[in-house]
């Protein structure tokens, strides 16, 4: 069964009858009451208008879940981009250290997303002799 209500809209709901003097002990509190508050607002949506408190409320919930989006898109960005530096870093240090770096590898390099693997490439190269040392895979180990 689906939930009816996200963590930020029970959050949000809590907050909201807080604000009117209403304590909220249970998530089944939470869920009868929003339930009720939808139910009615789906009836009378004039309502909405007389009420500045609703309307203010549903501001700072459109705001947080706004504010929340921007920083989950943030964190993808800076995470990319660390990514990014990271796959660049690794093949220009690979190409001074090898002096050529097969496609192949290149390719492995540039299709990884795992930071963690990333950073234990740039750390292998101090110490490895070859690319296979490393556990980057080269093109003809690839067919075997």
């Amino acid at each position: 069964m689906r939930e009816p209500f996200d963590d930020a809209t029970k959050a949000s709901y809590r907050s909201l009858f807080l604000s009117w003097g209403f304590t909220v002990e249970t998530e089944r509190e939470v869920f009868f009451r929003g339930r009720a508050i939808d139910e009615f607002f789906r009836q009378t949506p004039e309502a909405t208008e007389k009420l500045p408190v609703f309307q203010e409320w549903m501001q700072e919930v459109l705001a947080e879940r706004e504010r929340q989006a921007e920083q989950r898109g943030e964190r993808r960005g800076e995470q990319r981009g660390e990514q990014r530096a990271q796959q660049q870093t690794l093949i220009r240090l690979l190409s001074h250290k090898f002096s050529e770096v097969p496609d192949s590898v290149v390719q492995q390099i540039e299709s990884t997303d795992d930071l963690n693997q990333l950073s234990k490439w740039l750390d292998g190269i101090l110490e490895a002799d070859t690319l296979t040392a490393m556990g980057l895979v080269l093109e003809t180990e690839q067919n075997q």
